[in-house]
């Protein structure tokens, strides 16, 4: 009867690790290490030092790849190796695996093989699921299957002032891979961490404050006569216009939820290392900041913004004594006072700088 070796393990953000029935019960010999909620399950020598050869690939042994549906394929070969898999969804399939994408490829992959190799750095992030059943997975120095779910491309339009920003995209879950296999011969490492959010879009800033054009009315004679005859100043003009209020920041994205693994062995010739983490959420955004009033520096240069109104002009008049000549009484002529008209004076001061706007709220 053939005993088979069950490693097991899936990670969220919500649920966290439960590793102590797996631990303590001994069925499950291997080292689980936590780290900001990652977990890494080692299991193995790692010290296995035996030359692995990974033969180079030769036409003859090109995997048929069929078509199961919308972007889910299953490969079926004697052997199949990891990185020319990468490479032929690449081109023939024009899959990204980059570490930013618009979009996941979303990509579902059964392999079927006697023997898979993994060599290198083999990368091929954005993938749902990859299962793979063969009889034998042999792993280079140094090889690395990584599958993490990648950052998602946000494109946002632009905001008009004062609009606040929009929401971060939050991140992709990481794949779910199962390996079934008889052996594990070298160091398999796979990595299948859940995709970071995005920043949130920075809140648009505010308008600025717009100059205003219009004037405070013109004193006038009449009220010169009503104030005892004396000037009458213009009125001041009144404060500018406010700079509007910036945006408020949009929400960055939440991380996505780690992979999940499942790797099925028989034996193992070397180390297998299988890691997950939960993406790391988007930067804190931007709010907007406040529209500028008036900045009396720039105002002496271009004119600045949220200028005041104009100041009206006064009036000036004041008491004059008129006399007519008296015929009768040539020393005593009959004099009187009257309130005279003596024209507009210039224009009062321009009203003070509107207030700036308020920076949007974190």
């Amino acid at each position: 009867m053939t005993l088979w070796m069950i490693i097991v393990f899936s990670a969220t953000l919500v649920a966290p690790f439960d590793t102590a029935t797996e631990e303590d019960s001994g069925v499950y010999p291997y080292n689980i290490l936590l780290e900001r909620g990652c977990k890494t399950i080692k299991k193995g020598d790692e010290s296995y030092s035996k030359s692995i050869n990974i033969p180079k690939m030769k036409w003859t042994e090109t995997p048929a790849v069929i078509t199961k549906g919308k972007r889910n394929y299953q490969v079926i070969g004697r052997v199949v190796h990891m990185n020319y898999l990468q490479e032929y969804f690449a081109a023939k399939k024009s899959m990204k695996f980059g570490n930013i994408q618009r979009k996941p490829n979303r990509l579902q992959l059964e392999v079927l093989a006697d023997t898979v190799y993994i060599e290198g750095a083999v990368t091929m992030r954005g993938i749902k699921k990859l299962t793979v059943y063969s009889r034998k997975v042999v792993s280079g120095k140094d090889s690395k299957l990584d599958v993490r779910a990648p950052t998602l491309r946000q494109v946002f339009s632009d905001l008009a002032p004062g609009t606040p920003g929009v929401r971060g995209e939050s991140g992709v879950a990481g794949p779910k891979v199962e390996v079934y296999t008889q052996l594990s011969e070298g160091h398999m490492f796979i990595a299948s961490n859940g995709g970071n959010g995005n920043q949130g879009q920075k809140g648009a800033d505010g308008k600025n404050g717009t100059d205003r054009i219009d004037s405070k009315p013109p004193r006038t004679f009449a009220e010169c006569e009503k104030n005892d005859c004396k000037t009458v100043w213009g009125y001041a003009g009144e404060k500018g216009n406010p700079g509007k209020d910036g945006g408020n920041p949009g929400e960055s994205g939440d991380g996505g939820e780690a992979g999940k693994q499942r790797l099925y062995v028989n034996e193992i010739k070397g180390s297998i290392k299988l890691k997950t983490c939960p993406g790391r959420g988007g930067a804190a955004p931007v709010k907007g900041k406040g529209g500028i009033g008036m900045d009396f520096k720039i105002s002496r240069q271009i004119g600045g913004w949220g200028l005041g109104s104009f100041g009206g002009t006064g009036f000036r008049c004041a008491m004059r004594e008129s006399c007519i000549p008296n015929l009768f009484d040539p020393m005593n002529p009959s004099c009187h006072t009257s309130c005279e008209n003596d024209g507009a004076t210039g224009r009062a001061s321009r009203g003070g700088r509107g207030d700036n706007g308020k920076d949007g709220k974190s």
